[in-house]
């Protein structure tokens, strides 16, 4: 009997990039720690869906979030995790404030990258 190798199958964290048979665009298939569910980004060439994939996993190393999360859950997360500390309570409530009357009315059901200059 001939031995056969198997490859060794990578974590499922690691991210992936495939061909999709219904169009021929190329996936760069990844699913941060704290996600349910993984980010896709589309590309033309398999080279830049490598690129995209890498730059998921650069952009999760430095703790930035790639999903889809509202304006809303980023800017409170912002406020108690940053300027919670940083600022005396009387700005941060100042701030706080701001934000609740001004941006989460107009904004906060927006994802950050359908946010445009004419929105602003």
């Amino acid at each position: 009997m001939g031995t056969t190798t198997r490859k060794k199958k990578r974590p499922y964290d690691d991210g992936s990039v495939y061909q999709r048979s219904s169009d021929g665009r190329w996936v760069a298939k990844y699913k941060p720690e704290h996600e349910i569910k993984p980010i896709q980004r589309y590309a033309k060439t398999e080279k830049e869906a490598k690129q995209k994939l890498k730059e998921l996993k650069r952009l999760e190393a430095k703790g930035i979030h790639t999903s889809n999360q509202k304006i809303s859950d980023l800017m409170e997360t912002w406020l108690e995790t940053f300027r919670s500390v940083k600022l005396k309570p009387g700005s941060y409530d100042a701030t706080e404030s701001n934000y609740l009357c001004h941006i989460k009315p107009f904004l906060g059901d927006y994802q950050p990258h359908h946010i445009t200059s004419m929105m602003l």
